[in-house]
């Protein structure tokens, strides 16, 4: 072979390594954007499919369905399904009272949830006492082992939500509530009889509550009266901050707010609802909707008398496991 024949081919050779070389690195660089991101900020690589659960008709039985059982499963924290159709193992339950915070409606027996969220409440109800505005009252989380409820939700059911009222133990005389006031004393309405604006109620402590719990990144949605979130997008300093965007409009929630966490890593059984635009307050037409033209909140739709509930196969599993 010619001299001119063999640096052609070493040529040939060279770019050959290199383009292979690049090719890798443009797969590295690939697989590192396709990765999806968790609440912790953590990488989870997108080729780990989620494993789907069977999804099997549960008919709801206050006698012997999750209402009835009385303590968590003895097994590592999982969250298993969607917010609205599963079920919890391993769950943590927040103690009737702490530092900064008051469990509300004790005889539901809602207390329970996943680690991470009865983390998320205690922090909040910290950072509450410490600012000055009393207790945290904490309403519903979710059942010992998750699952449909006899009444009052639909959703709950995984282990990452929980309701949290608008008023704290300050509207109440910053005092210790009596465990029969805990059951009868009413939450306070920070919406008008008409719908149409806040009442006085609506202070710098609920923008707090809701500021502090949307700037955690373990929570991926707030849910809230539509007239609050009209009132908060209307507020210049909240219309081009990020954690707006988690600020979901939603029938009710005028006498609390429902924070709901992202699937905890590693729970692959667990399905989040889709992420909320990154850049958008939800300050926009989305929100408008809720309203009819002369700025009345459009009346919610009929519910449905016996809603059915579904759950996962695992749950019923869960449901028989060690009590």
């Amino acid at each position: 072979m010619s001299e001119v024949g063999k640096h052609n081919d070493k040529l040939l050779l060279g770019g050959c390594l290199a383009a292979a070389a690049t090719l890798v690195l443009g797969l590295e660089r690939l697989l590192e954007r396709s990765s999806l991101p968790t609440a912790q900020g953590n990488r989870v690589p997108a080729s780990i499919p989620k494993r789907k659960p069977a999804y099997v008709p549960v008919k709801l039985n206050p006698q012997s369905a999750f209402a009835s059982v009385p303590g968590p499963s003895p097994d590592p924290p999982e969250v298993v399904g969607k917010f609205w159709s599963g079920c919890l193992q391993g769950a943590s339950e927040l103690p009737t009272e702490g530092p900064g915070f008051q469990r509300m409606r004790l005889s539901r027996k809602r207390g329970f949830g996943h680690p991470k969220l009865t983390e998320v409440v205690r922090e909040i109800a910290e950072r509450t006492k410490r600012e000055g505005y009393g207790d945290l009252l904490v309403g519903d989380l979710s059942q010992a082992r998750g699952g449909p409820m006899i009444g009052g939700h639909r959703s709950h059911q995984s282990g990452l939500d929980a309701d949290l009222w608008f008023a704290t133990s300050r509207d109440f005389g910053a005092r210790r509530l009596s465990l029969g006031e805990r059951e009868s004393l009413s939450a306070v309405d920070m919406v008008s009889r008409d719908g149409r604006s806040l009442t006085p109620a609506f202070g710098s402590a609920q923008r707090r509550l809701l500021e502090w719990a949307a700037r955690d990144e373990r929570v991926q949605r707030i849910f809230v009266n539509p007239r609050i979130k009209k009132a908060l997008c209307q507020e210049p300093r909240y219309q081009r901050v990020y954690w707006m965007r988690k600020i979901r409009p939603a029938f009710g929630h005028n006498y609390h707010f429902h924070v709901r966490l992202a699937c905890p890593a590693g729970d692959r059984r667990c399905f989040d609802q889709p992420e909320t635009a990154r850049f958008e307050n939800g300050c926009d037409a989305e929100l408008d909707s809720w309203f009819t033209a002369d700025g009345r909140l459009k009346a919610p739709p009929p519910a449905k008398e016996s809603p059915d509930f579904y759950v996962p196969r695992e749950c019923l599993a869960l449901l028989k496991a060690e009590r």
